[in-house]
């Protein structure tokens, strides 16, 4: 055997063990644990009576392009609203503004992905307006809760309303495109 064909066999040998072993790495089972997810980013934005004595109405604005967005009444005196922002590291932060003129304070929101817990009392109105590409979106409505306009867009996912007792909804709105 010719060591020009020696060579050629040593190559082919390499070539095939270096499939066999990129092939095992990606097709075996990987143990499952929460060292394999990274941890969750969390972000916090309030307001309280306190700050803006002159606030009557918080209208929200709140775009997601994938994820979950849940509105929940509370019974926390001098609260406005408070937005608990959960997103992975990986991903880019999301992006809040907030803007008061007179009696209002709009919030505008735009996250790529991760879950928006929004928080109302009933120290002002609330005007909603959430846009989800592929997620979900649920509200619990109750005494607490004085909502003017309520409008969610859904691309792709499930919505879900539902009013209490002594709830104040004037106008609803639910569009989904399919789910």
């Amino acid at each position: 055997m010719k060591a020009s064909s020696f060579l050629g066999a040593i190559v082919i040998f390499v070539l095939f063990l270096s499939l066999a072993v990129s092939f095992t790495a990606m097709t075996a089972p990987k143990p499952i644990g929460s060292e394999n997810f990274s941890p969750r980013i969390t972000m916090e934005y309030s307001a309280e009576t306190s700050e803006f004595p002159d606030v009557e109405k918080v209208n929200l604005n709140l775009s997601l392009a994938s994820g979950k967005v849940e509105v929940k009444p509370v019974e926390e005196e001098g609260l406005l609203y408070r937005l608990i922002l959960e997103y992975s590291p990986s991903m880019e932060a999301p992006k809040v503004d907030r803007v008061v003129s007179g009696g209002e304070i709009t919030l505008n929101v735009d996250q790529l992905s991760g879950s928006v817990e929004v928080q109302i009392a009933s120290a002002c109105t609330y005007s909603l307006q959430v846009q989800i590409l592929n997620g979900t979106f649920s509200a619990s409505l109750d005494k607490n809760a004085k909502v003017e306009n309520l409008k969610v867009n859904l691309n792709s996912g499930v919505g879900s309303l539902s009013l209490l007792t002594g709830a104040s909804l004037e106008n609803a709105s639910l569009e989904a495109a399919s789910g």
